[in-house]
């Protein structure tokens, strides 16, 4: 099986993301998101986010949980310590020859007690949430998590 998140994420997108949503686990909503957890298997998951347009996310630590993102599509900028980590505003609308974005199915290594804000930009964001929970954690939705808003 898989050590880390980042092996897990790796599996999961060279699998052809698998579906095997746990049935205790439907949709959450909070004021700025959708989700469901679309795969889990022992201490890791996987959670498909929408998020609404033209909004900020500043509480984004999940202490216990380890976590990557597969991008999908959107606009997505990530800052740290008030400097941009990552934006995809700009490749947002380049497309590959199958007509999905040249970011889609990018694995972004995310740590949420690293990062200060996540704007999401007029058009919203999709992303898979790729989670590791550690073992004391009852395993739920992020969005449920204890302390983390997403």
């Amino acid at each position: 099986m898989w050590k880390t998140v980042e092996e897990f994420a790796e599996w999961y997108k060279n699998n052809k993301h698998p579906l095997r949503p746990p049935t205790t686990d439907p949709i959450y909503r909070t004021d700025f998101s959708y989700s469901v957890v679309i795969y889990r298997n022992g201490r890791f998951q996987v959670e498909l986010f929408y998020l609404r347009p033209n909004c900020s996310v500043t509480t984004l630590h999940a202490p216990g949980i380890d976590q990557c993102i597969i991008f999908l599509n959107g606009q997505i900028t990530v800052y740290k310590d008030n400097q941009v980590l990552y934006d995809t505003t700009e490749l947002t609308e380049v497309k590959t020859d199958q007509g999905t974005s040249v970011l889609f199915n990018q694995i972004f290594k995310f740590d949420g007690g690293e990062i200060d804000r996540v704007d999401y930009g007029p058009k919203g964001a999709s992303l898979m949430s790729v989670q590791m929970w550690h073992d004391d954690i009852e395993m739920t939705s992020m969005s449920k998590q204890k302390g983390l808003l997403i």
